[in-house]
């Protein structure tokens, strides 16, 4: 059987869904599990799957991702973030720095005030994190 790798089900759900069942059962019955049908692409139409006991959902759509972040914990282009990380002077100081710990330093400069950010990140420069507060906060 082929499945898509839109479509994420469990093995439960299969058995459930195909109607692999002792003899003579009715394939969904009133206590049979309920089955959970989570499409991972936003275009795919899961109307045809849709009968008693089964239950859709649909993947979210995905938002635009032009310019400037379109929410307060959404992350912007790297190269974006990089610009400001650079621009605040902190490029020299996070250049062993991961992805994943840049993108917790602009998200925590952009939500927390300079006393917090000096606490957490006492090994960066002050000036260069209050820049990058003022930055950031400033184009909120």
């Amino acid at each position: 059987m082929h499945l898509s790798r839109r479509i994420l089900l469990s093995w439960a759900s299969w058995i459930a869904l195909l109607g692999v069942l002792a003899p003579g059962q009715a394939a969904i019955s009133a206590d049979s599990p309920e089955v959970h049908i989570h499409s991972l692409d936003p275009s795919l139409d899961l109307s045809d799957l849709a009968g008693p006991g089964v239950r859709l959902h649909p993947a979210p759509q995905a938002s635009p991702r032009r310019g400037k972040a379109q929410s307060q914990s959404e992350l912007p282009r790297l190269a974006e973030r990089d610009a400001v990380l650079s621009q605040s002077g902190l490029a020299p100081a996070l250049k062993d720095w991961d992805e994943l710990a840049r993108d917790q330093l602009y998200l925590r400069a952009r939500e927390l005030d300079i006393g917090r950010l000096k606490g957490i990140y006492p090994e960066l420069p002050v000036v260069a994190l209050e820049k990058l507060s003022t930055a950031l906060r400033g184009t909120q």
